[in-house]
């Protein structure tokens, strides 16, 4: 318990765009490591007649 209270006040410190890139970054790390590919977003095509 004492280790989560410190981690929260490690990252209380931190502004939300480092805790976001941080994010970004095990984000990316784990889809690596679970799926072996770059995850992007879905392309989404439209047909107009």
């Amino acid at each position: 318990m004492k280790d989560s209270q410190s981690d929260f006040a490690y990252w209380q410190t931190k502004s939300y765009e480092e805790r976001l890139a941080t994010l970004e970054a095990i984000r990316i790390e784990y889809n690596s490591w679970k799926y072996d590919t770059q995850q992007g977003f879905q392309r989404v095509y439209t047909i107009i007649k």
